[in-house]
């Protein structure tokens, strides 16, 4: 670039040399320490360069984000013995396998639980033996008690409602009480070997429901992601490019140093089991209008 003269700013020398003059800039508009310059219309095109105004419009439209399906954390649940046990008998001995809540996973042999057993059928025969002769005493109130107190205890070290009818209609104890699933799911961990020593501290299964699903999507936004904007989203499966509506759960506060990615957490139904942790996918987000600041990509420099 070159100055250009006063006198070469006339109508006549800008028209045969430099070619049709730029307005001149109105006084304060220039940028202090900035001199106004006059380029032909080659030399602009040439150059490659594109002006425009900045203007508000309304942005929206679909993003998508690369995302992988992970187990959801509040759908796992473990399975423990509330006193010391030995595993008796081992039903479900395989990880992967499906389970249903309340299905037998193995048999346990406590002393504290086969005790309390025995209390329960004592407390039982009293009240029994208590109810065909005459009316209940102060003592007689007391010993009615035992009943109730003993079927707590029992609930408390784990058996089940049916687990303590089974016992007092067969009236009498039974060496092993069932270990059974808290939950429907997939068995993930598997620690219970026959004959073996188990305390409270020790997991002998570890139950992993895969019902709902989380898909985590790695977003990489210079200002962030922000939840208002995003209406609707779906999951579009990689193996066969079915998609699954979601549920937007949480965008982390925090963002990835590696890869400068904000994880944003969706909830997906899985009931056929058909999403397996480790999927990958697109998330399509389906994004409210919002106002924004907009130049051409052009002519940003």
């Amino acid at each position: 670039l070159e100055p250009i003269s006063e006198e070469r700013a006339s109508s006549a020398a800008l028209t045969s040399d430099v070619g049709t003059p730029e307005p001149a800039p109105e006084e304060g508009d220039a940028p202090i320490g900035t001199t106004p310059v006059m380029l032909t219309t080659a030399r602009r095109q040439a150059s490659g360069l594109s002006t425009a105004s900045a203007h508000f419009v309304e942005l929206g439209g679909d993003r998508r984000w690369p995302a992988v399906v992970e187990p959801r954390d509040g759908g796992r649940a473990e399975v423990r013995v509330r006193a010391p046990a030995f595993v008796e008998r081992v039903q479900v001995r395989e990880t992967g396998e499906r389970v249903r809540r309340g299905q037998v996973l193995a048999w346990m042999y406590s002393p504290d639980v086969l005790r309390a057993e025995e209390e329960l059928l004592t407390a039982h025969r009293w009240v029994s033996t208590a109810s065909e002769g005459a009316p209940l005493t102060a003592s007689g109130a007391a010993t009615s008690d035992l009943e109730p107190a003993a079927r707590r205890r029992l609930e408390l070290l784990g058996a089940t409602a049916a687990d303590i009818a089974g016992i007092l209609a067969e009236g009498r104890a039974q060496r092993a009480l069932p270990l059974r699933s808290p939950i429907d799911g997939v068995v993930t961990r598997y620690e219970a070997v026959l004959g073996a020593y188990a305390g409270p501290e020790n997991v002998l299964y570890e139950i992993t429901d895969y019902a709902r699903v989380r898909v985590v999507a790695s977003v990489v936004e210079p200002h962030g992601v922000d939840p208002s904007v995003i209406a609707t989203a779906e999951l579009i499966r990689r193996d066969d490019g079915r998609s699954v509506p979601l549920e937007l759960e949480l965008v982390e506060p925090t963002t990835e140093s590696s890869t400068r990615a904000t994880r944003v957490r969706f909830l997906a139904p899985n009931g056929d089991g058909s999403l397996r942790p480790g999927d990958i996918g697109e998330v399509v987000v389906h994004s409210t209008a919002r106002p924004a600041l907009v130049v051409p990509r052009d002519a940003v420099i």
